[in-house]
């Protein structure tokens, strides 16, 4: 039954290709004629023409608000059902704003915090990220009883064969 169920799919297959005049209307044996009729399919499902993708406003809702969340591009895609590339052709403007008006609002909501009297850490956040401010970390060196540490120099002398050093750079480990 597979075989007549497949054979006919074929048969139609070819008849629809040489109605379009993709393919020579004779049938050739049945192996090459299966993969004529895939390679027919094929072609007939490329040539389609799709039928264009229309975001809704629901749609573009949704893909700024998951862009400002920072979610990858693939995953959106995949939520609003589209290609990455449909969705960076017909919600590029969503993309390219959704994240600047999530930073504006992150930063809103820390200079309110920044400014109002007893949140300290919002307040030093901002004077650090913005202003300019960090902590100085001083370290002072001092000798016994808080006396200044004497300064010590220390010289080194190394005494190397001439015949050992020149033996050490033919073998390429020259120090």
């Amino acid at each position: 039954m597979q075989k007549n169920s497949a054979s006919h799919a074929v048969v139609v297959a070819l008849r629809r290709a040489s109605q379009l005049r993709l393919i020579e209307p004779t049938i050739p044996d049945p192996v090459e004629s299966r993969c004529a009729a895939a390679l027919v399919l094929l072609s007939l499902e490329r040539r389609m023409p799709a039928k264009p993708f229309t975001p809704t406003d629901e749609q573009r809702r949704l893909v700024k608000a998951m862009a400002g969340y920072g979610v990858p591009h693939d995953d959106i895609a995949l939520v609003v059902k589209c290609s990455p590339p449909t969705l960076r052709k017909r919600f590029r403007h969503e993309l390219d704003v959704a994240t600047i008006e999530a930073n504006a609002r992150v930063a809103q909501t820390l200079y309110q915090q920044a400014t109002t009297p007893g949140n300290i850490a919002a307040t030093i956040f901002w004077l650090k990220a913005r202003a300019g401010w960090r902590e100085k970390h001083a370290v002072e060196v001092t000798g016994k009883d808080d006396a200044p540490v004497a300064q010590q120099i220390v010289v080194v002398r190394r005494f190397v064969d001439p015949q050992e050093r020149a033996a050490v750079m033919l073998e390429g480990k020259a120090e």
